[in-house]
């Protein structure tokens, strides 16, 4: 339930997660100062030593024959654990189970790869359906489509029931799922409006020299397959918050469970 205000000086405030990510990272052995938001307390500030801290990228489950996909964000294919590899092993162990249903877990999700996204999302859609479009200047400029995944490898999960969790930190690539699926009426989504991050961002190195700084370019904004843009973020269509003083309580996931095993 904490909330970060700042990062050293610099106001993580309205910043999505990705950027705020970016603020923390730095040299492995420094230290950063956190501002920290508590409720029922001053605000106070922490200063944590920066190290390696590795986030798999998909974390799976399956409770009460119910299959639970957390996707915490998406890399790409070239990146070790990837995305692509791990939702194979997920869909895998989901097939040998006698699943009622299946929750995706898409909350503080700050987004990452697109084309990972494309590969998630092709266990759902169809080849020829879209899962958002890119527009400059307000003119289309590409329609993402799934990608080859889900038929190369037959890891359609279509014939399972569909709960898709969001919050206020599901933003950017996440998004594009979360908006592709509801779209589509694919699944049900549950939680609160997500972020509203619409831009798309490249990541430029220094000709090739990481270690003399990263150029992140904004070059358009996606809207959903419907041409939609969701600045104002997806609002679900069943919305229950999570209760931040039932810290063992998972308001949002126990919805998810109570809608697909009634």
């Amino acid at each position: 339930g904490d909330v970060i205000l700042k990062v050293d000086d610099q106001s993580a405030i309205g910043a999505t997660p990705e950027e705020v990510k970016d603020l923390i990272k730095g040299e492995r052995g420094t230290e950063v100062v956190l501002s920290i938001q508590r409720k029922d307390q001053a605000d106070f500030d922490v200063t944590i030593e920066r190290d390696l801290v590795v986030i798999p990228s998909i974390e799976h489950r399956i409770q009460d024959k119910i299959g639970i996909l957390k996707i915490n964000h998406f890399t790409t294919s070239q990146q070790a654990r990837s995305t692509s590899i791990m939702i194979r092993q997920a869909v895998d162990d989901f097939r040998q189970a006698d699943l009622q249903g299946l929750v995706l877990d898409l909350r503080n999700n700050g987004g990452g790869d697109v084309s990972s996204t494309q590969e998630v999302a092709s266990l759902w859609l169809k080849a020829d359906q879209s899962v958002a479009q890119f527009i400059e200047d307000g003119q289309p400029i590409q329609i993402v489509k799934p990608s080859s995944l889900g038929d190369a490898y037959d890891l359609s999960l279509k014939d399972l029931k569909l709960i898709v969790l969001i919050n206020e930190q599901t933003a950017s690539a996440a998004e594009i799922l979360a908006a592709a699926l509801m779209d589509y009426d694919l699944g049900t989504v549950v939680g609160a409006t997500s972020f509203g991050k619409t831009s798309v961002q490249y990541i430029y190195d220094s000709l090739g020299k990481s270690d003399q700084g990263l150029l992140k370019l904004t070059t358009y904004r996606w809207y959903t397959s419907k041409g939609i843009e969701v600045k104002e973020g997806i609002t679900p269509q069943i919305e229950i918050d999570d209760d931040l003083e039932t810290e063992d309580i998972d308001e949002q996931l126990d919805k998810a469970l109570e809608l697909l095993q009634n």
